[in-house]
């Protein structure tokens, strides 16, 4: 375009555009002729892949593409829930995006670890999440990985495209497994740097009362797989074990949680119900003694039966009750819809919520068919219980959980505690609460017997023996006697005054205290210079751990008493045993009057001397308290209880340890010390009352065998 000027006026004048080779030539009018132009139609196969595709719940995904494999599941093949209905809800409360931590205490083979492994598949398919699998120790991890992920994967074509390469020995344990569209760590809880490096937004915690006090030198496992979720809004967490005690993780993380339990409706009487062992029946002998554990496994001796009616279920209706079950808090109630009542005039306004069983979703129409009344909590902390009486008659029936606890009870009765305590965490998936183990001081008031004189001997008593707890400068010094089947009675308790105590020549008070003899009490009628002789101690337990060089020289320089150093265990099979502890320094063989140090099992003498103090009736394997007994005897006898520990590695022991907010137990110790000597004495030979008379020469001798070259 160029400007030619003419007369007066400038006209602009239009040059023909050249059009280079090789490029076309498009006009405005060509230009809005194609941008009219309609564009081709969507193709069904474009739409289909740019369609969302819909998110399946954990609950649908499971039944689409979840596999049980033949090696580890009992009933092979494609998930149901039909064995498994309780875990629907806690499926879909991990589904639901207010949730944040869901609880699970539970019996042992529920099938929570299963339930567990479903929600891990589900994220990597269809909401993929960095994800964290946590199991108690490196061996579980690999046991984990070997037995149930990898099968999981395996079988099931959905989850094993994600691996790279479809390749199972991807799956790595205690580091990251790199997935095509997430992060999955598998780790156990006491390793440190498994759990505090990389942030996750999900975490499964599985028997967590299996953990470790601490990971390492760091904080308890829960606490730093928690930190890991700090970046992610909508983290959560699923935790889930078998209990312990009240200590224990999971115990403290229901309490947290809403506490729901499953209310089960009555075949008969159609009243929901919480499954509980006291509505088990369980038939006896003429001597109203459970029957043996083959008896019952044998059937026939155990039933379950409602605490409404007291109609008996068979199993299949024990089922058919689970199958129709409604999750309910703590607080709330359940009715049938058909039969729900109305709210009581005037009685204030209850809140009444539909819910819908596995039963009528599953086989029936999907209506609701229970009204839950009361409020339920609006948290994003869930809390589940369950028990073993909900599981499927094919896993656990009643007549086995019979069975298990008979044989606890007998167990217990021999003196092994530990199937009951396994029974009550592993089949009822509640807290062991140390009774036998715990004395109330209150309680125990009740033995003092205001006729029984200190000092004075009972007629039942056959020999003495006492303990000694050793302090910085004084001495601790009960004397107990014993009779029949271990009745027992305290006869002194003193406090020595003794000075320091690392220094042998303040220990003249405890020699002259040990060499007393004590008189039996008088009989009514009798005259004086009638009774027994009096009674010396029979054999003085003293306890080395402090001043143990002190203690030592005690021992060699009192020969005329007979008493003996000792050392507390809790890792010896046997109640006690000894060794020497003197020998020659130049033959290195045993002196001939040596000493011999003595290994008490003070777990199990604690166990025992708990159960005379909780004796109820007085007679045998009873304990009585003297008149005057004061507060500070009774608090110091009853100063531990037992608690399940557990050590670095996460294995859980029972030990017994000082109640909290107790100082002082030297009352207790020395009654466990007493208790031991009497045990080396024989008092367990003695013979029933009035069986045998004893010598009256027997009341200046102590009934002790030589051992160890001493008398």
């Amino acid at each position: 375009m160029t400007k030619a000027r003419t007369a007066g006026t400038i006209k602009t004048v239009k040059k023909p555009v050249k059009a280079r080779a090789g490029r076309r030539t498009v006009t405005a009018a060509a230009a809005m002729a194609a941008w009219l132009t309609p564009p081709l139609p969507w193709q069904p196969e474009e739409i289909e892949v740019l369609r969302p595709r819909p998110r399946l719940s954990t609950y649908d995904w499971a039944l689409e593409h979840r596999v049980l494999p033949r090696e580890t599941a009992q009933f092979a093949g494609r998930w149901t829930w039909d064995y498994v209905p309780f875990w629907v809800e806690v499926a879909e409360a991990w589904d639901d995006p207010r949730i944040r931590s869901i609880a699970v205490q539970k019996p042992s083979q529920s099938g929570f670890t299963e339930l567990a492994n479903t929600i891990i598949g589900r994220t990597i398919c269809e909401h993929p999440q960095p994800t964290m699998i946590v199991m108690p120790d490196k061996e579980g991890v690999e046991r984990r990985i070997r037995t149930r992920i990898r099968p999981m994967f395996q079988s099931c074509p959905e989850l094993q495209r994600h691996l790279p390469g479809g390749n199972l020995d991807a799956i790595n344990s205690g580091q990251e497994t790199l997935l095509d569209n997430m992060i999955l760590y598998i780790a156990w809880a006491s390793s440190p740097a498994a759990l505090a490096d990389n942030p996750v937004c999900n975490i499964v915690l599985d028997e967590v009362d299996k953990y470790a006090e601490r990971a390492g030198k760091e904080a308890d496992p829960l606490s730093l797989a928690a930190k890991r979720q700090r970046t992610f809004l909508f983290a959560k967490s699923l935790i889930g074990s078998t209990p312990t005690d009240e200590s224990g993780h999971i115990h403290r993380a229901c309490q947290a949680g809403d506490r729901r339990r499953l209310h089960v409706p009555c075949p008969h009487c159609k009243e929901y119900q919480i499954l509980q062992w006291a509505n088990v029946q369980l038939d006896h002998d003429d001597d109203k003694h459970l029957l043996t554990p083959a008896e019952y496994a044998a059937g026939g001796h155990a039933r379950y039966a409602c605490p409404q009616c007291g109609a008996v279920w068979a199993e299949h209706e024990r089922w058919s009750a689970v199958l129709r079950g409604i999750w309910a808090t703590d607080g709330c109630t359940v009715e049938t819809v058909a039969g729900s009542r109305e709210p009581v005039a005037g009685g204030g306004e209850e809140r009444r919520t539909l819910a819908t069983s596995y039963h009528a979703r599953r086989f029936g129409n999907g209506e609701p068919d229970a009204v839950i009344i009361g409020d339920i909590p609006q948290t994003e902390n869930r809390s589940y219980y369950i028990n073993a009486l909900y599981l499927h008659p094919a896993f656990v029936s009643i007549d086995k959980l019979a069975s298990s606890w008979s044989k606890a009870q007998i167990e217990k009765r021999a003196g092994n505690i530990g199937p009951l305590i396994d029974f009550i965490n592993s089949e009822l998936g509640e807290i062991w609460q140390e009774a036998e183990g715990k004395t109330d001081a209150q309680r125990l008031a009740e033995h003092i017997e205001p006729g029984l004189d200190p000092d004075l001997v009972p007629r039942a008593a056959i020999c003495l023996t006492a303990g000694v707890d050793v302090q910085d400068d004084h001495l601790y010094l009960d004397v107990w006697a014993w009779g029949y089947l271990y009745e027992c009675w305290l006869i002194s308790s003193q406090r020595l005054e003794t000075g320091r105590t690392d220094q042998l020549l303040n220990w003249q008070p405890l020699a002259d205290a040990l060499m007393r003899t004590f008189a039996f009490k008088r009989l009514e009628g009798e005259a004086a210079g009638q009774e027994p002789r009096p009674l010396p101690i029979s054999m003085t337990f003293i306890d080395s751990g402090f001043n143990t060089d002190i203690v030592y020289d005690f021992c060699r320089l009192t020969p005329a008493i007979d008493v003996r150093p000792t050392k507390g265990t809790d890792k010896q099979d046997v109640p006690y045993k000894s060794s020497v502890i003197d020998y020659h320094p130049t033959t290195g063989r045993a002196m001939q009057y040596a000493i011999r140090l003595w290994l008490i099992g003070v777990e199990q003498y604690k166990d025992r001397a708990a159960r005379l103090l909780n004796h109820d009736v007085p007679g045998p394997g009873y304990s009585h308290l003297p008149a005057g007994t004061n507060a500070d005897t009774l608090a110091q006898l009853t100063s531990e209880h037992k608690k399940i520990l557990r050590d670095g590695h996460g294995r859980t022991r029972r030990l017994w340890v000082v109640r909290p907010g107790q100082t002082a137990n030297h009352r207790w110790d020395t009654f466990v010390l007493a208790l031991a000597a009497a045990e080396v004495v024989g008092v367990r030979n003695i013979p029933p009352p009035g069986t045998i008379e004893p010598p009256d020469e027997a009341a200046t001798t102590r009934i002790t065998g030589k051992i160890g070259g001493r008398a």
